[in-house]
């Protein structure tokens, strides 16, 4: 068992919170990294399984598993699967409970935290269950036994995670770190969309560009050369819109030759959300 805190642990954590920072959402995840067969021990080595990266998934398969830490469900023990396992929820009325990883729309939030299996680990010292705000300690519950269950407030919003701290002869080992729960104000539309298909009418030097969203909202389709295309869309649907010459460059080039090459933008503006805005290539 290492007699100090592995020295690489802080700075992993601040590299991970400013990633956060910069509006990236990325789940906490620890890796292993041993060179010695088990043999090593020293605070900055790290034997097969330390850390363990634990994944809430729908079921036990490399997909869910993977999805899982797609969705950001994830939390690290930082010494092996023998740390104490956690949970945080975060519920305000009205809207749908978030998990770890989650997004909840609310002015005010309840977080509820529990911690399990302290005392199984078998290492000595007193413990502390923590709450981060944008990666900043806010709150501090000292526990004894073998578990707790503490709800803290959302002070607004923000990213929320806990760790769970042992102390033992003044030294602070953090056994587990969680991905945050990200509480918002309120909720913008998604503006995540896909472009699909594209059909063309070879005779008529024109077609059709699939769009899908995923609600209502406003879709543009724009180009250098191309006619100005756009559709409202009611709810999720897959709209097409139309590629077709607006130039007189563009119509000649496609009479003398009988094709184009295209670079198109399409902008998607979800009703009281943000702008998005992809680019392809057409033939």
């Amino acid at each position: 068992v290492p007699t100090a805190p592995n020295p690489f642990t802080p700075d992993a954590i601040a590299f991970y919170e400013s990633a956060l920072a910069a509006g990236n959402h990325i789940a906490a995840v620890g890796s292993s990294d041993d060179h010695q067969g088990g043999g090593a021990t020293g605070p900055t080595d790290s034997p097969v399984g330390s850390a363990t990266t634990m994944v809430y998934a729908s079921e036990l398969s490399e997909q869910a598993i993977t999805d899982g830490v797609k969705g950001d469900h994830t939390y690290v023990k930082l010494f092996g699967n023998s740390g104490p396992s956690v949970t945080l929820t975060a519920s305000s009325p009205g809207v749908a409970d978030a998990i770890i990883g989650d997004t909840i729309a609310a002015s005010d939030a309840t977080l509820t935290a529990t911690v399990g299996g302290a005392a199984g680990t078998g290492r000595s010292g007193s413990w502390s269950l923590i709450l981060l705000k944008d990666g900043v300690r806010v709150d501090t519950v000292p526990f004894t036994g073998d578990s707790t269950t503490h709800a803290f407030t959302a002070s607004g919003p923000g990213r929320y995670s806990i760790e769970v701290v042992r102390t033992d002869v003044a030294v602070d080992y953090v056994e587990v770190f969680t991905s945050p729960i990200w509480v918002t104000a309120s909720a913008k539309p998604s503006n995540d969309f896909e472009i699909k298909k594209f059909k063309r009418n070879k005779k008529k030097g024109n077609g059709k560009l699939s769009v899908q969203v995923p609600g209502a909202g406003l879709v543009k389709l724009t180009g250098k050369g191309l006619k100005k295309a756009k559709k409202n869309a009611s709810g999720a649907t897959t709209l097409k819109l139309p590629v077709k010459a607006g130039s007189k460059k563009l119509k000649r080039k496609l009479d003398e030759k009988g094709k184009a090459k295209v670079k198109v933008e399409v902008t998607y503006t979800p009703d009281g959300g943000d702008p998005a805005t992809q680019k392809t290539k057409l033939k």
